[in-house]
């Protein structure tokens, strides 16, 4: 699939999502319905170590300020696995999670929090400011009314996930790209 093809499927599936949103998910923001949607995105180009767990857990840790937009993804498959979502998961263990959404705008907790995850193979997701600067995996990012990423790759390799070419093309920035 070449940039165009990638990038017309990434945009499809992301009308999908929003199309299909329950009522309550109207009403967050436009912003956050993006967010939710490129979150769900990125589980189709990131390939885990293989287990035997029969769900995909989406954990979110911290406040909880995409939680009604991340509602819409409850039930839909990711590796032919029905996402969950898990709130809190540092209580019950970070190893259950197959990606954390990490909400914090406060540098030190963003820190502690992924230290958490340290050695295990969950994909880090945050739109909080300067995420990849603390070691998070994947920042979602603002530029005027457009919602974008970028992606610390030494981070994703550390912990033996691999981001298709595809999604890292799409990226605004790539830390640790050759």
């Amino acid at each position: 699939m070449g940039h165009n093809g990638f990038y017309r499927y990434l945009l499809a599936t992301l009308f999908g999502i929003l199309v299909s949103m329950p009522t309550q998910v109207y009403a967050a923001s436009k912003e956050d319905a993006v967010k939710a949607g490129l979150i769900y995105n990125f589980t189709k180009f990131t390939v885990w170590p293989t287990n035997a767990d029969d769900q995909f857990n989406l954990c979110i840790v911290g406040d909880d300020r995409l939680g009604g937009s991340l509602k819409a993804l409850r039930g839909k498959l990711v590796y032919g696995k029905p996402l969950k979502l898990r709130r809190h998961p540092l209580k019950g263990g970070s190893h259950t999670c197959h990606l954390a959404f990490i909400n914090t705008d406060l540098p030190g907790k963003t820190r502690a929090l992924l230290k958490q995850f340290e050695g295990l193979p969950v994909l880090t997701v945050s739109d909080s400011p300067h995420f990849i600067e603390h070691g998070g995996m994947l920042g979602l990012v603002r530029n005027g009314s457009y919602v974008g990423f970028e992606v610390n790759l030494v981070a994703v390799k550390a912990a033996q996930l691999n981001i298709s070419a595809q999604l890292l093309k799409l990226a605004k920035k790539v830390k640790g790209l050759k």
